[in-house]
């Protein structure tokens, strides 16, 4: 490993040791506190199926020396960890559905929903970066930035068109959350397919 990517991985594995320990430090208090054991549930299990997904995905369609290199999988699974804590924590409350104050704080399974297809949308965004072979690291930036990037602006636009995130946290609707959650997880499936190399 070069020297560049010694540094993205230590980038990484501190971006998600910071924002995911945030994560289940809140999931953990306020589920405890408010009783949203469900909600909880929700959220305390779903980065884990994110962390299996994109392990998989790595390994299965990665480059080839990614695939057969431990120390690059521990690389892109932590700066896919990262990367998708720093939009759980940071994009999601700007987008209307906040994982403590809605999901837990509230006991809204419809946010919580919302949330874990955020969750899996973004993975899978990330993901779709790492899919076929390309020169290095700074390829995987790019390409998975376009395909969360892109997934970002249009929950943005669903967002502020479609009155989404007031039907979910005010109106607690279950349905519109599952509906989000959806959007999301789909988005991210077609981000991630269209990110993707051969």
């Amino acid at each position: 490993m070069g020297e560049d990517e010694i540094f993205v991985m230590l980038f990484g594995c501190m971006a998600a040791l910071v924002f995911w320990a945030i994560w289940y430090m809140h999931t953990s208090c306020i589920g405890e506190l408010f009783r949203s054991s469900t909600q909880k549930m929700l959220l305390a299990f779903t980065p884990l199926v994110c962390g299996i997904a994109l392990f998989a995905v790595l390994k299965l369609w990665a480059s080839h020396d990614v695939r057969d290199a431990a120390q690059y999988l521990f690389m892109y699974q932590a700066m896919g960890a990262g990367w998708v804590g720093v939009f759980a924590i940071c994009l999601f409350p700007w987008l209307g559905v906040h994982y403590a104050h809605d999901a837990l704080e509230r006991a809204n399974t419809g946010a919580a929903i919302a949330v874990c297809g955020g969750l899996l949308g973004f993975t899978l965004a990330f993901a779709g970066g790492n899919i076929g072979d390309g020169p290095g690291w700074w390829v995987v930036v790019f390409a998975s930035g376009l395909a969360t990037f892109t997934l970002a602006g249009c929950w943005a636009l669903l967002a502020q068109y479609a009155n989404m995130a007031e039907e979910i946290t005010v109106d607690r609707d279950l349905a519109a959350g599952v509906r989000l959650g959806g959007f999301l997880l789909a988005g991210g499936m077609i981000c991630s397919r269209a990110a993707a190399g051969n």
